[in-house]
């Protein structure tokens, strides 16, 4: 998949948003053999080796000038870039339909939990938009930068842990389907 890019407007700050794929290849003819291929195949994220991972940056920038006693925020723009981590089977020989069709509906369920781990960076740089462009100015410019760059932070970090929490609770995706064999 190449990279998907978009731009949208969030409460008039710019927002550029970057989807991009990559993928492991494994082969296999039958369930086991594509268990044990994905296993040895999947990559090390750093937090553990996943047959899926999705990583979101958010990245922000934001103008301000001095006016008068208080500094403000004048623009400001957020960039998120997705990136997802896939399995993609090539198999040797041609699969019987049932294999197939039981791979299909794995990597359906899988997506639809690696795009749940999407969503929390799209939730996260909407809410660093919001609160860049809602800012409160502050008596200069340097305390503005210093609490807007603290707020933005703290909110990756929220999104963080709610990915932590999603995997907990959906046990990586296997309640949500996401389990093969």
């Amino acid at each position: 998949m190449p990279t998907l890019e978009t731009e949208q407007q969030i409460d008039g700050v710019p927002l550029r948003l970057a989807r991009s794929a990559l993928y492991y290849d494994f082969g296999g003819d039958n369930p086991d053999d594509m268990r044990r291929q994905i296993d040895d195949a999947k990559p090390d994220v750093g937090s553990g080796r996943w047959d899926a991972y999705t990583r979101w940056q958010v990245y922000w920038t934001f103008q301000r000038s001095q006016q008068g006693e208080q500094c403000q925020v004048t623009s400001a723009h957020v960039e998120l870039n997705l990136t997802f981590m896939l399995p993609r089977w090539t198999p040797a020989t041609e699969p019987t339909p049932e294999l197939k069709a039981h791979w299909r509906r794995y990597m359906t369920s899988l997506i639809t939990h690696e795009e749940g781990h999407a969503n929390h960076g799209v939730a996260c740089a909407r809410e660093i938009s919001a609160a860049l462009i809602h800012a409160a100015g502050a008596p200069d410019c340097a305390t503005l930068d210093s609490t807007l760059n603290a707020e933005a932070h703290r909110v990756v970090d929220k999104f963080g842990a709610e990915d932590v929490e999603y995997d907990y609770a959906t046990q990586h995706g296997a309640s949500q389907g996401a389990v093969f064999p």
